[in-house]
C-alpha cells in the first residue's frame, strides 16, 4: 500500500481490530468499505492498533517533532536573557552573551524570535533651536500665502536637498 491512511481509515482499522481481533477480517471489511484493491498490510493494521492501545489515539503525533531539537533557545535560557536585558536594556548581544555564557547568535535569536524585540538604530539629527523653529514657521506661512495667491507656486520651486520629512517627525535622508 503506497498511500497513507486518513484519520477516518485509521479509526476504522482500530475499531475493526478491537471488535474482530483479526487483521484478515480488517483487510476484507476495509476493502468493502473503501472500495480499494490494496487494503492496509497486516503490519500497518498491527501498528495502528498498537498505537491505539498504547496512547488511546490513532492521530498523527509527530507534528512539531521534526528537525533538531531546540537546545539553545530553551525556556531557561529565554528567562536568563530576558532578565539580563531587563536589567540593562541598552546592553549589546555580545555583552549579554559574555555575561550569560549563551552564544551570541542564540541571544540574538531569543531576543528577536522569542521575546519579539527589534534592534534600535540611533539616527543622528541636528537639534533645532527656538530661533530656527520660528524662522521655519515664518517661511511656511509665507509659502502658504504665496500658494493662496498663485496656486502653482510650489511647481515653480526647485528643491536641492533630498530628504523626506514626515508629520510623525521621522526624517528619511536617503
Amino acid at each position: 500500500m503506497g498511500d497513507r491512511l486518513t484519520l477516518e481509515q485509521r479509526r476504522m482499522v482500530a475499531t475493526l481490530m478491537e471488535v474482530h481481533g483479526s487483521p484478515t477480517v480488517v483487510r476484507q471489511k476495509f476493502a468493502e468499505r473503501f472500495a480499494r484493491r490494496d487494503p492496509p498490510s497486516r503490519l500497518t493494521i498491527y501498528r495502528v492498533y498498537a498505537k491505539f492501545v498504547t496512547i488511546g489515539s490513532v492521530a498523527d503525533n509527530y507534528r512539531g517533532n521534526a528537525g533538531r531539537p531546540r537546545t539553545g533557545r530553551s525556556d531557561l535560557n529565554i528567562v536568563i536573557v530576558q532578565q539580563a536585558i531587563s536589567q540593562s536594556p541598552s546592553k549589546s548581544t555580545t555583552r549579554c552573551s559574555l555575561e550569560t555564557g549563551i552564544p551570541q547568535k542564540t541571544v540574538w535569536r531569543i531576543l528577536t524570535q522569542d521575546l519579539g524585540m527589534r534592534p534600535y538604530h540611533i539616527q543622528v539629527v541636528q537639534a533645532l533651536t527656538a530661533v530656527q523653529k520660528r524662522v521655519r514657521m515664518e517661511c511656511c506661512q509665507i509659502l502658504a500665502e504665496m500658494t493662496n495667491i498663485q496656486p502653482d507656486t510650489v511647481n515653480l520651486m526647485a528643491f536641492s536637498d533630498e530628504a523626506t520629512f514626515h508629520t510623525s517627525g521621522h526624517v528619511n535622508r536617503h
